[in-house]
């Protein structure tokens, strides 16, 4: 059977890539490992304000709009529902830092559209911090369940098959690549972390960090939005919450450690003095790289071959709008920035 796309890798990236082709009706196939995502395993946060200087997230400050859009269109798309528009406290730590966000805020108009109000002194009776802080305009989505659900959607469309793709075994032809019985005019990988251990793309510079989340059980927290101080806090459901995550760079397992938990709890108890219960303790790997920007483009040497990755935390935020400017590059409407494009690394490989 002939088609023109074949997506490998079922996470954020590759699902939403897929969806993206399909929009444009494209003749695609994901193949999926069905491992475990990074993405199942992260708190789903659209967070437009990070960072310990309390910046713009993305150098597109439009990001986080055309992801909202899009993640709604997609509920629309696969009847589910998993977008959730949420606030966001972060307080403040010093008086300083206070009087930096303001300077930002006069001098930035992008910086004013997330900003909802900033707080002076105590603003929730449970919290450690009295310092104020700012509410940002914010949102995340229930990951596990939009890749559960666009992945019914694929197999509808018969856009989705569940198989590991050894890459040694992909014949390359002059004007096709084949899998197995299958032939594809082009291949976009979005493998994660993956790509580094074996890959047509793993000369690129991959700075894999493993990341450890917890789940607690609170029952006098009363808070339905998202704390973020070092650590998100997030509501799940009833007396649930997520606190993630941990960094440990450069390392290639997905077992829970226990001086990860003791990290989180400390980080927790600098929130809130509640007693809480750990219910559960996960891990997984982001594909985070080098320069802290995402690798998109065109293999240096085989033609038709596309990367999507290197998302690191803001695979949820950043999936929507790259995915949507790698088929706009595939299809020539639109140049890839060069803080983006892998040709910036280009040297690391050795034709």
């Amino acid at each position: 059977m002939h088609y023109e796309f074949a997506v490998i890798g079922g996470g954020i990236a590759g699902s939403t890539v897929t969806y993206e082709l399909l929009k444009r009706n494209k003749k695609v196939i994901l193949f999926d490992d069905q491992d475990t995502k990074a993405t199942t395993i992260a708190g789903g946060l659209i967070n437009p304000i990070m960072g310990r200087k309390m910046n713009i997230a993305w150098k597109e400050s439009h990001m986080f709009e055309f992801a909202k859009n899009y993640y709604q269109e997609i509920e629309k798309t696969i009847k589910s529902n998993f977008f959730i528009e949420k606030n966001i406290f972060r307080p403040f730590t010093t008086e300083n830092q206070k009087n930096e966000l303001i300077d930002k805020i006069e001098n930035d108009k992008n910086m004013k559209k997330f900003i909802l109000k900033i707080l002076d002194g105590k603003i929730y009776n449970f919290s450690n911090d009295s310092n104020g802080g700012i509410i940002i305009k914010g949102a995340r989505i229930n990951a596990k369940t939009y890749i559960k659900n666009i992945k019914k959607y694929l197999i509808e469309k018969k856009s989705y098959i569940k198989k590991n793709i050894d890459e040694n075994k992909i014949k390359l032809g002059e004007s096709f690549f084949k899998i197995e019985d299958f032939k594809f005019e082009k291949l976009i990988f979005a493998k994660g972390y993956k790509e580094k251990l074996k890959g047509f793309f793993s000369y690129l510079p991959f700075e894999p960090a493993k990341g450890e989340i917890i789940i607690l059980e609170c029952k006098k927290l009363n808070f339905k939005e998202i704390y973020n101080r070092h650590v998100s806090l997030i509501h799940l459901k009833g007396n649930k919450f997520y606190l993630g995550g941990t960094y440990e760079w450069n390392t290639w397992n997905t077992l829970t450690n226990e001086w990860a938990k003791l990290e989180l709890l400390k980080k927790f108890k600098k929130i809130t003095n509640l007693k809480c219960k750990v219910i559960t303790q996960k891990a997984h790997i982001r594909p985070s790289t080098l320069d802290r920007e995402p690798f998109l483009g065109e293999h240096p040497k085989y033609k038709n071959i596309f990367i999507l990755n290197g998302f690191g935390t803001r695979g949820i935020s950043m999936a929507p709008y790259l995915s949507n400017l790698l088929v706009n590059n595939i299809e020539k409407i639109e140049k890839i920035p060069n803080h983006y494009n892998i040709q910036r690394y280009a040297k690391y490989y050795n034709i």
